[in-house]
């Protein structure tokens, strides 16, 4: 028996339960419909042995199956994604994942383009997106490894997103400015939700770019930068031809853009990565300079990107998004004032 459709945040009604639950990827059927593609792909790293689940999808229409890829000796060699089905009005976030990372790369140079994640081989069947990726490796969970791992890392991936916001740097249009700037900021503005305190910085970013004091910049963001989504390079990274750039790649470019707000990113990843409010101060103060802004007007691009993500939240929860957003904007005060 079914439930009762209810309103997903972007409008559109979310899916009956029954309409989820029929829409399941068999791996049987994903192997003989990818077979000659992976076998391929796979060669190098012993050899196409078969697929087998890996992760379950979400609850949600739109989530992802993934599928792991193991070798002849039935080793695990990487994953394959899995779009939900197109024919039951599903977004397809695989091949958003792969588009917008093959934009991203296309964005960077082939330095900082290494930590992007690139598929090796996407097929499509007309109702499903298909993309196989290499198994790299998570960072490690036991807390003295992650206390490493994060020392280790925590310079890099500063570094990276720092060049990374310095190379793609653009100034805005008259139109984007009014479409990723004005439109985001009145919004949020005038929404009962948000802390008085959010409405008003709100209001002064405004003031501040309709004066002309605050002269905004679009840099490549990925939207969703944390730990979850920063991956090690394997022993062997077997698919390359040359030795990784970078001691990390980043996955996940589903919600990234080109010409986005990013320093979401910066306060994110910091957190993430348990940055001290002094670190993050010096490179909030990096990404300012870079950006030719006053190190006040970071409120306006944080409050500026939040704003745009409220206003396009696809099935993303209204209430999450303004947890999100008290909490980002809560951060960028206590760097901002420690």
């Amino acid at each position: 028996m079914s439930v009762e459709a209810t309103p997903r945040a972007d409008g559109r009604d979310a899916p009956d339960r029954d309409v989820v639950d029929r829409d399941v990827v068999d791996p049987v059927r994903v192997t003989h419909l990818l077979r000659d593609a992976l076998e391929a792909a796979f060669a190098p790293a012993g050899g196409f042995g078969g697929l087998s689940a890996a992760w379950p999808r979400g609850p949600l229409l739109d989530s992802v199956t993934t599928l792991l890829v193991r070798d002849e000796r039935g080793r695990p060699r990487g994953v394959v994604q899995c779009s939900a089905s197109r024919a039951a009005g599903a977004d397809d976030l695989v091949r958003r994942e792969v588009e917008r990372g093959a934009a991203a790369r296309a964005a960077l140079d082939p330095r900082l383009a290494d930590a992007v994640l690139e598929p090796l081989a996407v097929l499509d069947d007309g109702d499903r997106t298909y993309a196989a990726y290499p198994l790299c490796k998570g960072l490690p969970v036991a807390r003295w490894r992650w206390v490493a791992a994060r020392a280790r890392l925590r310079g890099p991936l500063l570094d990276w997103l720092f060049e990374a916001t310095r190379l793609t740097r653009h100034e805005p249009s008259p139109d984007e400015v009014a479409r990723d700037f004005v439109r985001p900021l009145e919004a949020l503005a005038r929404d009962p939700r948000l802390s008085a305190e959010l409405r008003a910085g709100a209001r002064t970013a405004l003031v501040r770019l309709e004066s002309g004091r605050w002269r905004p910049s679009l840099t490549l963001s990925h939207g969703d930068l944390w730990r979850g989504n920063v991956l090690r390079w394997p022993a062997a990274p077997w698919w390359r031809r040359r030795p990784p750039a970078l001691p990390f790649v980043l996955i996940d470019w589903r919600g990234s853009r080109v010409r986005g707000h990013g320093l979401r990113d910066l306060l994110h990843l910091g957190d993430s990565l348990r940055a001290p409010a002094r670190l993050l101060r010096r490179e909030l103060e990096r990404h300012c300079w870079v950006r030719g802004c006053a190190i006040d007007d970071a409120r306006g691009h944080l409050l500026a990107g939040l704003g745009a993500a409220g206003l396009d939240l696809g099935c993303f929860e209204p209430r999450q998004w303004v947890l999100g957003a008290e909490a980002a904007w809560a951060q960028l005060a206590e760097v901002l004032e420690g």
